[in-house]
């Protein structure tokens, strides 16, 4: 028996080296060296992950922070990979063979950025797999994204224990409940935590108020710079706001952004969702924010910008204001003076633009923007005649948006008046030169979701279309021959 184990031993030591042949020409890619397989690897998972930004918020309160056009923003699209994916995940590259498990077990960089859904499962299956996720990244930094369901005790135990990795994290926490001792301990222990992001339940916040506990884990965190709070009221978080160059507040009171923001000297971009005014003390002195270049606000209500009268701003180049009445754009106008800055896009957007409109309001903020170069103005509510004289604005009065390069209109509700558009878009592409580069590129869209049409609007829903004749269709294909960009959607 031992010579034919002995043998056995020989025709497999043999039989090694024909089947490594075999597979080289079967399967090339399992003769690369496992350091390529491993980039390889975390190509593929990354592409197949969905990036994510600050927080999922409605599409009507999208920031100006996730518009393609900013340039230099400290914020940054990450990535991360969900722990129960089963088709671009890691897993499934560990159960093709055992050398591609080898690798993806061994290669940390594929396990250190996860995301975890905690709503509807288990608390044992969901701590099992976080302990298996972390374990496998070893000492890299760790991207957190557990926001998807309420952190319970056990959880924020065992990420407790991680704080010194944590790069990025973002989760949902319960204040109904105090805080467990093993989280606060990490207090002091986050040496390469960059970006935060906290939110609590929607219908928490009235709970924020009862539950006066203040979350200090934070509090001396070196190299945070990013932050995004949702529904959790700023007095009950300490954190570093000096050193933030980014702030993302959801449903905030204008009284406690202000008290905030006199902290945050640095700040680079901030980005609002302002809450019910009701209890508001407005600030009693001007802020100054002399590195604030993008600045974003909002309200679900259409109200409540009380805080642009506020704002001293002097390096803004990029400005989004949701639910701009005739009030915000008199406050935004003295902005714009206060701050003597200079615009490089716009985003004027509300669902009450046809009014603001009908009162010169728009008009009135649009001026305010001075030089700007690029205007954005989503889900345009006005009829087409007031459409129409803006067009006609634009064409005859040269002192009006005389550096606009960019005019968007998207989600536009009345038909595009081609004949206005027509003559506005000659105007300004003959009349480059003279210190004006002239308008570059025209985008119009109309809406196509039914709710966007609301009772509200003073948009005739029987209003006819304009036909685009054959003279008009000639005159914009020769812009476009010439080089202008137009992309008209009707």
């Amino acid at each position: 028996m031992e010579q034919l184990y002995s043998r056995l031993e020989q025709l497999s030591a043999a039989r090694q080296p024909v089947a490594d042949a075999l597979a080289s020409i079967i399967y090339p890619i399992n003769t690369m060296p496992p350091e390529i397989m491993g980039q390889i690897f975390l190509e593929y998972v990354a592409a197949g992950a969905r990036p994510v930004s600050a927080w999922p918020i409605d599409e009507d309160l999208k920031t100006a922070s996730e518009h393609p056009d900013k340039e230099g923003s400290f914020k940054g699209t990450s990535w991360y990979v969900d722990v129960r994916a089963t088709e671009r995940g890691p897993q499934a590259l560990a159960s093709v063979c055992r050398s591609w498990r080898e690798i993806v077990l061994n290669l940390q960089t594929l396990w250190c950025r996860l995301r975890m859904v905690l709503a509807y499962t288990e608390e044992a299956e969901n701590t099992s797999i976080l302990q298996r996720w972390l374990s496998r990244a070893g000492d890299r930094p760790l991207d957190l994204d557990l926001r998807k369901g309420v952190l319970d005790g056990r959880l924020l135990d065992i990420l407790a224990s991680y704080s010194s990795q944590w790069r990025t994290f973002a989760c949902m926490l319960d204040v109904r409940a105090p805080i467990p001792h093993s989280f606060a301990s990490a207090q002091d222990h986050t040496p390469l935590l960059t970006k935060l992001t906290i939110a609590t339940g929607e219908h928490h916040r009235i709970l924020n108020a009862i539950n006066t506990e203040t979350i200090t884990v934070f509090s001396n965190a070196p190299c945070l710079r990013e932050v995004t709070l949702y529904n959790l009221a700023l007095r009950r978080i300490t954190l570093p706001w000096a050193q933030l160059v980014c702030l993302d507040l959801y449903f905030q009171s204008v009284e406690e952004c202000a008290d905030v923001l006199r902290q945050t000297s640095r700040l680079e971009t901030l980005s609002a969702v302002l809450s019910d005014p009701h209890d508001d003390t407005p600030p009693r002195t001007t802020i100054r924010l002399d590195h604030l270049h993008t600045l974003t606000l909002s309200h679900p209500m259409q109200r409540n910008l009380d805080i642009l009268a506020h704002l001293d701003v002097p390096a803004l180049r990029y400005l989004d204001i949701y639910a701009v009445v005739g009030w915000a754009a008199e406050r935004l106008t003295a902005l714009m003076a206060r701050s003597k800055c200079q615009l490089h896009s716009i985003w004027l957007t509300s669902a009450h633009l046809a009014y603001m409109y009908h009162s010169d309001a728009g008009i009135t903020a649009l001026c305010a923007a001075g030089a700007v170069r690029n205007v954005y103005l989503p889900q345009v509510r006005w009829p087409r005649k007031d459409l129409a004289a803006f067009f006609a604005r634009i064409t005859a009065d040269s002192s009006f948006l005389p550096s606009m390069e960019t005019l968007c209109i998207e989600q536009c509700r009345p038909p595009i008046p081609y004949g206005a558009v027509a003559e506005m878009l000659h105007a300004r592409w003959s009349g480059r030169g003279a210190g004006s580069n002239g308008i570059k590129s025209f985008r119009f869209t109309r809406s196509a979701r039914a709710k966007d049409w609301d009772i509200d609007s003073d948009v005739d829903l029987n209003e006819p279309e304009e036909m685009l004749d054959i003279f008009t269709s000639a005159r914009l294909a020769a812009l476009v021959e010439e080089g202008l960009e137009i992309d008209i959607q009707p």
